[in-house]
């Protein structure tokens, strides 16, 4: 049966693992994105996404390249 591709495929190394690391990123992705920017959420989703390296080790057990991911993070960021 095939459906939709990982929403992060595109960063994948060879492909995105279906795991609580890729879900985790997903959920802080979405809490940047629409939480409010004042709001613990949207904080720490930047803080996790832009200044950790915990970030990494959740980007490689997920099957995703963290440099590209972060570097786009940051392109979309800056407009």
């Amino acid at each position: 049966m095939f459906g939709l591709p990982h929403p992060l495929h595109k960063f994948a190394v060879n492909e995105v693992k279906d795991n609580t690391y890729a879900d985790t990123i997903l959920e802080l992705l979405n809490d940047q994105t629409f939480a409010e920017p004042d709001s613990m959420r949207y904080r720490g989703a930047m803080w996790f996404l832009f200044k950790t390296r915990v970030f990494f080790f959740a980007c490689s057990e997920a099957g995703i390249d963290a440099d590209r991911f972060r570097e786009h993070l940051r392109k979309c960021q800056t407009g």
